[in-house]
Formats: structure tokens, C-alpha cells, sequence
């Protein structure tokens, strides 16, 4: 009993973000052309909304508009299948990334990219959507002239996890992120597979 206390107690004062790496200069090239991958815009989102209104509450609509509108550094995507339905929608942000979780801002360098906000929807899980929108992001950053690709997961996040991992990104630095009330506090640790 005190332990399960004491557990709930430090996942409300802790949580752990960690961020995978992969270099992606010579990544092959997605071969699935079951799915496709396409750039989000008004439009688009505008179709989400109505037809996963239960899975796109008011709040993330108004973040991804957000998004379209005003980040000159993050892009947004959506997989489509081969019946032109929308499966999710994924991301890529360069040059600067303001975490929600670590509470702070991360500056990139010229050569990373990080994958981010991946959302698949519930009636399109488990027929490879994620993954292939983990290849495909890939393959548009090695466009773009990016030699990296990071991620950031919660611990705990098993399917993003194992997702990343199968695409060989390693765990290179590990967030422990303290909260009091509004603040967030941030320890990190470098882990010796850093790229």
C-alpha cells in the first residue's frame, strides 16, 4: 500500500520524456504505396474536424490552425490510404521546438528534424499508418537536407516506443521533468549511445 502511494505521489511530481535519435542521412526509402503522405492545410484540417470531430476536440482543431497559420518551422502532414481516406495526422518541426512536456523550448541544429504530435485515428489503428508515416517523415526530411531525426516519448508511451525502435532510433537523452504547481524543472541526462 505505501508503495503504490508513494508511486502515484512521485508520477504526479515526475514524469520522464525521453528523446530518441536516428541518423537518417542513408535511411531507405518507403516502398508502402498503400498510404500516402500529404501536406496539411486549412482545407484539410477542415475535413478532420468534421469527420473525427470525437477524436479532434476544439482545442487540438484550434493548436493545429494554430500550427498552419502562424510556425514558419513546424509542418504538418496527413496520411491518407489508397480509398483517399484520412488515417492521422503527424508532424515535423526544424530549426526550434517549444515542448509542452519539458515545459521550454528546444533549439535545433541546421542538420535535426523532430518528429512530433503523431495521432492516428482509432478506426486505422494497427494496419501500419504510424509506421509509415515514421519512413515517410523520414524521407521528407532526407529531402529537405536533414542528417537526423529525433523524437521526444513519455515513458511509459510502449507503442510510440516500440514504433521508433523498430526504425532503429536510439534513446539518447533522458528528460526527468519536475512539477510544482506551474513550474516544470528539467534534469537532463545524455545516455553514452548519443549520436
Amino acid at each position: 500500500m505505501k508503495r503504490s502511494i508513494y508511486s502515484k505521489f512521485y508520477q504526479r511530481l515526475f514524469s520522464i520524456i525521453n528523446m530518441y535519435s536516428l541518423n537518417i542521412e542513408h535511411y531507405p526509402m518507403p516502398k508502402d504505396l498503400m498510404y500516402s503522405l500529404k501536406e496539411m492545410n486549412t482545407d484539410i484540417l477542415l475535413k478532420l474536424k468534421h469527420q473525427y470531430g470525437d477524436e479532434l476536440d476544439q482545442e487540438k482543431y484550434e493548436i493545429l490552425l494554430n500550427r498552419l497559420l502562424h510556425s514558419q518551422n513546424e509542418i504538418g502532414y496527413v496520411i491518407t490510404n489508397n480509398k483517399q481516406e484520412i488515417c492521422g495526422y503527424f508532424h515535423l518541426v526544424k530549426d526550434e521546438m517549444k515542448s509542452g512536456g519539458l515545459g521550454k523550448k528546444l533549439k535545433l541544429s541546421n542538420d535535426i528534424v523532430v518528429l512530433f504530435d503523431d495521432y492516428t485515428f482509432l478506426k486505422h489503428r494497427g494496419r501500419g499508418v504510424h509506421k509509415y508515416s515514421i519512413l515517410a517523415r523520414i524521407n521528407k526530411a532526407r529531402e529537405m537536407g536533414f542528417m537526423k531525426a529525433n523524437v521526444l516519448i513519455h515513458e511509459g508511451n510502449t507503442p510510440s516506443e516500440r514504433a521508433y525502435l523498430s526504425f532503429d532510433f536510439q534513446k539518447t537523452i533522458r528528460y526527468k521533468v519536475l512539477k510544482i504547481k506551474k513550474y516544470k524543472f528539467v534534469f537532463t541526462k545524455r545516455l553514452k549511445n548519443e549520436y
